[in-house]
C-alpha cells in the first residue's frame, strides 16, 4: 500500500536523522502525518464493522471501564498509532477503533492477529496469541499488571452476562470476573488461588497466607489490585 510505504519512509527518516530525540517527539511527528492523510484512510480502518447487540442499564456494560471510546495507543501490523479512539469489548475479547468525528455507535473491529499490544484507560495490554508454544488456557488480550524480578503478572479481563427483565424491558447485565496467569521462566502458570501461587513460590508460603488474611476486603473489592499488590509483596522478598 503506497500510503504505508510513505509512512515507513517517514519513520525511517525520523530514526536516521533524529535518533537522539525522544520517543515522544517521534510519536508527535507520526501523529501529524496520520492527521494530514486522515487516520480513517490508514490500515486501522480495514476491518469488520462492530455491532453492539446488547441493551444494558446502570452502566453494567461489557466494555473496559467506560462505554465510550477512549484515546489510546495501539501497535498494529508493527506500526504504532497514538491518540486514536479505542474501545475494548471484554466479553468478546475484541478491540475496536473509531475514526475521528464519527458517531460513538460506529466502530471497526481490529483484526486480533495483527494487534501486538495496546494501551487504554492507563492500562497496558498484550496479545498472547502470537506466542507459538503456550498452554491452551492462554489466549487473546491480557493486561500487563506487574513485572517482578523473575515473573510477570497478567490479567485476563472477563465478564459474565446475565439476562434481566424489568418494566417490560429485557436487558443485559455484565459483571467482572478476571483470571490471572504468571509468565515465569518461559512458561505460563495459572494463579487464581492461594494454592496455585504458593506452588510457584513455596518459600513465600507464610507471607502469602498472611497477605490473604490481611487483604480479604481488597480481594473481594478489586481482584486485580489485590493480585498486583500480592506479587509486588512477594517480589520484595525474592532474591
Amino acid at each position: 500500500m503506497i500510503l504505508f510505504r510513505s509512512r515507513h519512509r517517514l519513520l525511517a527518516c525520523v530514526t536516521l536523522f533524529w535518533h537522539a530525540h525522544s520517543f515522544s517527539q517521534n510519536t508527535e511527528i507520526l501523529n501529524v502525518y496520520d492527521q494530514s492523510v486522515g487516520v480513517e484512510n490508514l490500515n486501522l480502518n480495514n476491518g469488520r464493522a462492530y455491532d453492539n447487540p446488547y441493551r444494558v442499564r446502570n452502566g453494567n456494560h461489557q466494555f473496559l471501564a467506560t462505554n465510550d471510546y477512549t484515546e489510546g495507543i495501539v501497535f498494529y501490523d508493527g506500526q504504532q498509532y497514538a491518540e486514536v479512539s479505542l474501545r475494548y469489548d471484554i466479553y468478546h475479547d475484541i478491540l475496536m477503533f473509531r475514526p475521528r468525528n464519527i458517531s460513538n455507535n460506529i466502530g471497526t473491529i481490529l483484526e486480533k492477529d495483527r494487534v501486538d499490544s495496546f494501551t487504554i484507560n492507563s492500562k497496558n495490554f498484550v496479545n498472547l496469541n502470537a506466542i507459538a508454544s503456550k498452554p491452551d488456557f492462554v489466549s487473546g488480550y491480557y493486561e500487563k499488571c506487574f513485572e517482578a524480578k523473575s515473573a510477570t503478572l497478567l490479567a485476563k479481563h472477563h465478564k459474565f452476562r446475565k439476562e434481566k427483565h424489568g418494566e417490560g424491558v429485557t436487558y443485559e447485565e455484565f459483571s467482572d470476573d478476571p483470571n490471572f496467569i504468571l509468565s515465569k521462566g518461559g512458561s505460563f502458570f495459572k494463579v487464581n488461588s492461594k494454592s496455585e501461587i504458593t506452588a510457584i513460590f513455596p518459600e513465600q508460603k507464610d507471607r502469602i497466607r498472611d497477605f490473604y488474611q490481611k487483604e480479604r476486603d481488597l480481594e473481594k473489592k478489586d481482584k486485580i489490585k489485590f493480585m498486583t499488590n500480592l506479587l509486588r509483596y512477594i517480589d520484595n522478598y525474592s532474591n
